[in-house]
């Protein structure tokens, strides 16, 4: 039986093909322009239906938004028995899904748009699987980067966090990509030392173990450059944009729950 995937935006295209070059199985995708998928390579194959998806995969993968997610479990109860349902729209809690499918197997996941480098932060929570079977869906979804399970009440700030993440992490670089330009470095070269210095950050705090406050000493001196700049960061209103940033994806994510 193959891996389906239900949505060919740029979520489902990400987890499809880092699938197709992770797993021995079929990824059969669908998406209602079929277009989508014909360009994607990878051995990705094509889906006619709904139907057709469900009766030849095991696993299936909802990469929809939230607002079309009713639409689909709609179009899918009638060939959904024994198979495990992975849904990634935002928001949408596991009820919702038992509410339209029963007490079905149901994953629900939070990745991020890092999935297009394999690279992405995949929360999950389970309901109505084995253990045995929650070992399966770790295994795919570290096919296309990290799985963390969490209860589904941490779902909002999760969504935030790293859902929305990237983008957060996306302005800092391109504000200190920015800062560099107006310090006199060209936009191109700027832009690198910004997003390299981000990678580098991120691969010593992971790899090394340092907390994000060791590192913020071994980098400051008394009275050095970098001290400098943390009295402006500090002093100002950073984390309290930060702070309210997570929060507003928090409680947007929280809105979008609302009927389920």
């Amino acid at each position: 039986m193959g891996i389906g995937i239900i949505g060919f935006g740029r979520m489902g295209r990400a987890i499809a093909i880092s699938l197709s070059g992770h797993i021995k199985g079929r990824v059969i995708a669908f998406d209602p322009d079929s277009s989508k998928i014909a360009g994607a390579g990878n051995g990705i194959i094509a889906a006619s239906s709904l139907k057709e998806l469900c009766e030849k995969c095991s696993v299936i993968f909802l990469c929809v938004k939230p607002k079309d997610l009713a639409g689909v479990l709609e179009g899918i109860k009638s060939f959904v028995s024994g198979q495990t349902i992975i849904s990634i729209a935002a928001g949408k809690k596991i009820p919702f899904i038992e509410k339209m499918l029963g007490k079905k197997k149901i994953v629900r996941v939070m990745p991020n748009i890092n999935a297009l480098a394999g690279a992405s932060v995949n929360a999950f929570s389970c309901a109505n699987i084995s253990a045995a079977e929650k070992e399966k869906v770790k295994e795919l979804l570290c096919g296309f980067g990290e799985a963390i399970e969490f209860e589904e009440k941490h779902f909002d700030a999760i969504t935030a966090l790293s859902g929305s993440g990237p983008a957060f992490v996306s302005y800092f670089a391109k504000c200190l990509a920015e800062a560099g330009e107006e310090n006199g470095l060209p936009p191109d070269e700027s832009q690198e030392l910004a997003i390299l210095t981000i990678f580098g950050t991120a691969k010593l705090l992971l790899e090394k173990n340092y907390s994000c406050t060791q590192v913020m000493e071994m980098v400051t001196s008394p009275n050095g450059t970098t001290q400098a700049g943390r009295k402006i960061l500090e002093g100002g209103r950073f984390k309290k944009a930060v702070q309210g940033a997570v929060s507003a994806a928090a409680k947007r994510s929280e809105e979008l729950g609302k009927d389920g």
